[in-house]
């Protein structure tokens, strides 16, 4: 990628890039280049489930796989990783059980259909 392409990434993605989203995931699929709904349509497709995450591993390991994430909430049975892009918090929120185990993982956007319950991402088991 030249410097130029570069710029115009960075001023597109101000904070937040969709490589940084797919770095922390696993997703090898998401470039600086993609559009929001390549970027949905890529996370929420079973031939991409996310790399970094799988369905039961310890909430230590799961929560330690957003490095990029400009927020971080933690509350007793789930957590809430955002990041900035697509004019608006892209998140991705974990729920555990009663053994903090990951179970499930929704996204979250403003642009989405149900932005408030979020679309859920296959992972492996």
């Amino acid at each position: 990628m030249s410097v130029f392409q570069k710029l115009v990434c960075r001023f597109k993605h101000p904070i937040s890039m969709p490589e940084d989203v797919g770095k922390d995931l696993g997703v090898q699929v998401l470039y600086n280049e993609v559009s929001f709904q390549e970027c949905i349509d890529h996370l929420t497709d079973s031939h991409y489930r996310p790399k970094n995450l799988v369905r039961f591993m310890s909430r230590k390991k799961a929560e330690s796989q957003f490095k990029s994430a400009v927020r971080k909430e933690i509350f007793a049975k789930r957590s809430l990783f955002s990041y900035y892009i697509y004019q608006g918090w892209l998140s991705f929120e974990l729920v555990f059980d009663s053994s903090d185990q990951l179970r499930r993982v929704y996204m979250q956007h403003r642009n989405l259909d149900s932005p408030d319950l979020g679309v859920e991402i296959p992972l492996k088991s």
